[in-house]
């Protein structure tokens, strides 16, 4: 069953707490009955975290009844051995396990079959779907939407690569900038705030439905963001024009919109004039 990586909103907030041993390290001193100097023996056991997240699934409206997990090996995918719950009939949950440092980090991940009742803008932003599996990275407090679920697999793309440290924390800086521009929203708010920027639906269906004429053509995990940005007035507009949805105007237009793609990635530099 094919399962995509993309849209809902997952609120929530993330707070870690230490068990109750001390953090430090612990030295005792121990006599050995062949040699009088002490040794200094140190505890090795790995520190243990309890982390607990708590928040809402939402999708367009809040989404009950749908599985959450935190991602401990960060795949895009929920493991038998991952933590899981599932929302209440308003969306909300929590969820909480414990992990030993270092390894700490986590993506969250929510998913449903496309058969469940779901809101309206699931026909708008995966019509064909048989799964709907959406996530986010663990900085944004929980936080997980279509954008953060995008933001993700740029991530993931960038980290495939031989990008240092700074260079994909720069590509990210970047991508949020050019998601603030899309959704006319402040850049430090663009994840948090994006279902209630205006049209949203609409703009996040043209997003996905140009990322995927891009991504065949282009390699630079950036290049769908910036095809977005140039285009999303020009497809609304025509999208209007027609008066239909943004899925009948992609459906009828195709050829089209390949065109306009790559004449945007030929203005963009990505691509030169054959």
């Amino acid at each position: 069953m094919p399962t995509k990586l993309f849209g809902l909103i997952l609120m929530s907030t993330v707070l870690i707490g230490c068990n109750d041993s001390d953090s430090e390290t612990e030295v005792k001193e121990t006599q050995v009955q062949s040699n009088e100097s002490t040794i200094e023996e140190v505890n090795n056991e790995p520190e243990t975290r309890t982390i607990q997240v708590s928040g809402t699934v939402v999708f367009e409206e809040r989404v009950g009844n749908v599985e959450v997990c935190a991602d401990l090996k960060r795949t895009l995918a929920c493991s038998s051995k991952d933590p899981k719950t599932t929302t209440n009939p308003d969306g909300s949950y929590e969820l909480s396990w414990e992990s030993e440092a270092p390894h700490l980090g986590y993506n969250l991940i929510a998913s449903w079959p496309r058969k469940d009742p779901l809101p309206k803008i699931t026909e708008t932003l995966a019509p064909y779907w048989e799964t709907v599996a959406v996530g986010a990275r663990d900085i944004y407090d929980g936080v997980i939407n279509p954008l953060t679920t995008a933001e993700l697999s740029v991530e993931h793309a960038m980290s495939m690569r031989d990008y240092t440290d700074q260079e994909l924390q720069e590509g990210l800086d970047e991508l949020r900038e050019i998601y603030a521009d899309i959704y006319d929203l402040p850049a430090n708010e663009v994840y948090t705030k994006v279902a209630e920027s205006d049209r949203y639906a609409d703009t996040m269906a043209i997003q996905s439905r140009l990322s995927s004429h891009t991504i065949g053509i282009v390699t630079d995990p950036l290049a769908p963001a910036h095809v977005a940005r140039k285009l999303k007035d020009e497809m609304l507009d025509k999208v209007d024009a027609e008066n239909t949805s943004v899925q009948r105007y992609f459906i009828r237009n195709s050829k089209d919109i390949k065109k306009r793609v790559r004449e945007t990635l030929i203005e963009l530099g990505y691509l030169t004039k054959s």
